[in-house]
């Protein structure tokens, strides 16, 4: 049995060395000299701050040594001791206190550091005994629907990094997180309930280091690396799946970036450059590691990828290094058979069909082939290497990429599949087929036997390993884009959303119950998803969602930043001539994946249903144009079928509330709208509600099929002597409203419109209400009115200045801008917690989860909650100022402005 080597292998560790006339510090020296690896996190650029940072850290010790040197001369100790033996009982109490608060404190935290909830205990799931959850890889537990739809149900935070795949046993996941920085080197294994993301519990000892590998669940057992590509002496740890109690753990003498894989009462993983060990599950004597052989990383180097087990052999690739997949007897170790490649193995064995799959080739998961390949070279040339080594080195680490399949008996390589680009990710099997994505952008599916089926180029790297479903295969990005694509054809793509904000995504997903498990570098580790539900009728309630919505359509995050991708209408060369310019002046309704728009472009004034462009580049599709009389000013709003929009401004005649069908464009139906009429619209699931004169309100009520626009003018009903303010708000049971004279906010009976409480407002309201919970918002003159649902009570008053526009709200927030230019953010309990200034007038921020994205006079910019610095985000002077509050689905943002007509941003890579 090979013993620990953790004493003949130091510890990376912070050396500073002062010398007569500077400071210098010596960083932890690396695993290799190439410094070529699968995962090579980087620490980034702030080392910068390294070169003055000992100057200042010595100058802080010495003035510190300085004071306790002085608190310890014998008079000081002398005084303090005859104080604390005068105070000594309420000194005792004090201590007592503390130790009490510190173990409560921990004990809470243990107990409720998830995302609350109750957890649950349910272990009763088939086992996840490697990585992927067995030797096909599939990624996903066999028997529950396939998520096809929604946005992120769960988010839990206590690390923002998870580069760990997760695995799902029962009603539990489990993944292992890393917090890497300058300064910082931990990491965790969680048990996660898997319907709410409560903590069951935690395994973060003192001295673990943030981890990649990913745990394996097998009969009671979980087993998991620790450690990041630098890291020396990385541990294998075994613990109670149940309870997350220690069991053992083994310190090797490198990384522990495989993840591993249990059978018969052993685990197999790779220990990096320290090669391949098999432990037994039960501990040894004394309760330690027990050690059943191991191979050498001299002879097998670069044990990177996650073994697999399978009819008494253990498959395994080796990276750098070692060039090679080989197989060994799983009671012994004893190498059967061992098959070069021509380019590092990073992507782990899959089996099937009496083959193994494997993918390979040149680049790693942070860096391209180029990137590693121009390291390589400089390092050569510092080391002297002759031009015709320099040449050959050259053309070997190019771009490529390769999968094969290799005999199981023999390893004899029964066919190569190459591609552009290296392959990463563990390739999945399923019913005769292969999945895996590669570093070109291309998502493949082959027949065992070697033949393509299908190819969905996505334009963006997929360094992740997929998961196959019943009827869908699901991969990430190297942006962080989730993909479901329907098995049988991969030009259906059913569903996409952004998993996090910001990379790099190594985390593979895991599909279980209906949901998609992912860790992300930036976001913590997600839940996201909803298996297939029988859908109502799709609904846009207006403005920007309907009243409070802030344009977040879909729950996909807002990325680090944005650029241009296309405008609409697209004009022609004299587009740059005020006649020729077009204007958005509402912003977008979004329903079924089209896109409505008011537009105003010289004679083409009227609605427009687009779809959004699949590839990168390409402009949207204008599927119908409807003319109106006058331009639109208010949002569009979408009920089933039918599309609702109001043309003209109060002051222009000739208009009309129409509906429209929202697959042709044709008029279904339409109604006069008074000259001097607000023209708010609201639409509910039921019914809706228009402004359509001076002091009037029409509540139309939806009767027939719930799709349609038909309205049932016997359960229809007006209001007179209401001059609104804003737009009404639709609640199941009220109708909130906000008027002028006098200056009050009002609830109405939903079915009837008899006033059921009016509340005099501190000011005359300047938006309509908004409403979250059993709280009402209504933007003021001087301020916003927070008021009781139920009893329109005055609950408190935020004194803000005019506020401009309409109001926006989240769960915790509400959010308006002023007349002056200033964006306030508060709690509905009155408490500001952000404000920026210089913001546009009326266009309310946008809120996305822990940001506030803010129209500014010449760019689009980012105010971190709560009281965050404001970071520009785009640049938006040279489109003639934002005139719509923008939209955003599927991580795209949609806005108006006054001179490109919409304009559609992507995420900036």
């Amino acid at each position: 049995m090979r013993q620990p080597h953790g004493r003949r292998c130091r510890r990376p560790r912070l050396v500073l060395m002062v010398a007569a006339g500077g400071v210098s510090l010596a960083l932890p020296a690396v695993a290799r000299a190439d410094g070529l690896a699968v995962v090579p996190i980087l620490i980034g650029p702030l080392q910068v701050l390294l070169t003055v940072l000992p100057a200042i850290l010595i100058g802080i010790v010495v003035a510190i040594a300085g004071t306790v040197v002085a608190m310890f001369r014998p008079t000081a100790l002398k005084a303090a001791g005859r104080l604390l033996w005068r105070k000594k009982l309420p000194v005792l109490v004090f201590l007592a206190g503390l130790a009490g608060v510190i173990y409560g404190v921990g004990y809470l935290r243990s107990a409720w550091a998830g995302n609350g909830g109750a957890v649950r205990t349910d272990l009763s799931g088939a086992d996840w005994w490697a990585y992927r959850g067995g030797p096909q890889r599939r990624g996903a537990v066999p028997g529950g629907p396939d998520p096809v739809a929604g946005g992120v149900q769960w988010a839990f935070t206590e690390f923002k990094t998870f580069y760990s795949s997760p695995a799902v046993v029962g009603s539990r996941v489990f993944v292992s997180a890393a917090d890497k920085g300058l300064f910082s080197d931990r990491g965790a294994i969680y048990c996660l309930d898997a319907l709410g993301g409560g903590v069951v519990w935690k395994y973060a000892p003192k001295g673990f280091r943030a981890t990649y590998s990913s745990p394996a669940v097998a009969g009671g057992y979980l087993v998991c690396g620790e450690g990041l590509h630098f890291t020396r002496d990385a541990r294998i740890t075994c613990l109670d799946a149940a309870t997350g109690k220690k069991l053992w753990e083994y310190r090797t003498a490198s990384h522990v970036e495989s993840s591993p894989a249990i059978a018969e009462g052993r685990v197999y993983i790779g220990a990096g450059d320290d090669g391949l060990y098999c432990i037994a599950l039960k501990p040894g004597p004394e309760g330690k590691a027990n050690v059943l052989w191991h191979l050498p990383g001299e002879k097998y180097p670069d044990c990177e990828t996650s073994p697999i087990v399978h009819a008494g052999k253990v498959y395994f690739g080796l990276g750098e290094g070692g060039h090679a997949v080989v197989c060994v007897e799983a009671a012994t170790g004893k190498e059967l058979w061992r098959t070069e490649a021509p380019y590092p193995v990073f992507g782990s064995p899959a089996i099937a069909d009496g083959k193994v799959f494997v993918g390979m080739g040149n680049g790693n998961m942070i860096e391209s082939a180029e990137a590693v390949r121009d390291k390589h070279v400089r390092r050569m040339k510092q080391r002297g290497a002759s031009q015709a080594e320099i040449d050959a080195a050259y053309a070997r680490l190019g771009p490529a990429g390769e999968v094969w399949a290799l005999d199981l008996q023999t390893g004899k390589v029964l066919w190569r599949y190459r591609l552009k680009r290296t392959v990463l990710g563990t390739i999945a099997a399923a019913d005769g087929k292969l999945y895996f994505g590669s570093r070109d952008g291309v998502f493949h599916c082959l027949t065992t036997d070697g033949r393509l089926v299908d190819r969905l180029d996505v334009h963006e790297p997929i360094v992740t390993s997929p998961a196959v479903g019943a009827q869908h295969v699901y991969f990430v990005t190297e942006t962080g884009r989730l993909y479901a694509v329907n098995r049988e054809d991969f030009s259906d793509v059913r569903w996409q959303a952004a998993v996090g904000t910001a990379g790099p995504f190594l985390s593979s997903p895991a599909v279980a119950g209906g949901r998609v498990y992912v860790g992300t570098s930036a976001d913590g580790f997600v839940c996201i998803g909803t298996p297939v539900a029988e859908k109502g009728p799709a609904l846009w309630a207006g403005h920007l969602g309907g009243p409070g919505r802030s344009g977040w359509a879909d729950r996909d995050p807002l990325p680090e930043r944005g650029s241009f991708a296309w405008r609409y209408p697209k004009t022609d060369s004299a587009a740059e001539e005020p006649s020729a310019t077009a204007k958005v002046h509402a912003p977008v309704a979004l329903a079924d994946g089209a896109l409505y728009v008011g537009v105003e472009a010289g004679e083409k004034v009227g609605l427009a249903r687009l779809t959004p462009p699949r590839k990168r580049r390409q402009p949207p599709k204008e599927e119908w144009f409807y003319p109106t009389a006058n331009p639109v000013y208010e949002s569009p709003a979408v009920r089933g079928k039918c599309v609702f929009i109001v043309d003209g401004r109060p002051g222009q005649k000739g208009r009309h509330l129409h509906c429209l069908d929202a697959a042709s464009g044709r008029v279904v139906w339409k109604r006069p709208v008074a000259d001097d009429a607000p023209a708010a619209l609201a639409v509910g699931a039921d019914r809706l509600m228009v402004a359509d004169a001076a002091d009037g309100l029409s509540c139309l009520t939806f009767g027939g099929d719930e799709q349609s626009g038909i309205i049932d003018e016997a359960e229809s009903w007006r209001t007179t002597g209401l001059a609104l303010v804003g737009r009404p708000a639709l609640t199941k049971d009220l109708v909130l409203v906000a008027t002028a004279d006098p200056p009050a906010a009002a609830a109405l009976d939903v079915v009837e419109g008899g006033v059921l409480w009016r509340t005099k407002l501190p000011a005359g309201p300047t938006t309509g209400p908004i409403w979250r919970g059993e709280l009402v918002a209504v933007g003021t003159a001087e301020g916003i009115a927070i008021l009781g649902l139920w009893d329109g009570e005055l609950r408190t008053f935020i004194r803000c200045g005019k506020v401009a526009g309409s109001l926006v709200a989240d769960r915790r927030h509400v959010a308006a801008t002023t007349v002056a230019g200033e964006a306030v953010i508060c709690t509905w309990e009155g408490q500001q917690v952000a404000s920026a200034k210089d913001v546009l007038p009326g266009l309310a921020p946008m809120l996305v989860r822990d940001r506030a994205l803010l129209c500014r006079k010449r760019d689009l910019a980012v105010l971190r909650l709560p009281g965050g610095q404001v970071k520009r985000w785009m640049r938006t002077s040279w489109l003639g100022g934002i005139t719509a509050p923008p939209v955003l689905a599927g991580s795209h943002l949609y806005f108006g402005t006054g001179r490109k007509g919409l304009v559609c941003v992507r995420p900036k890579r």
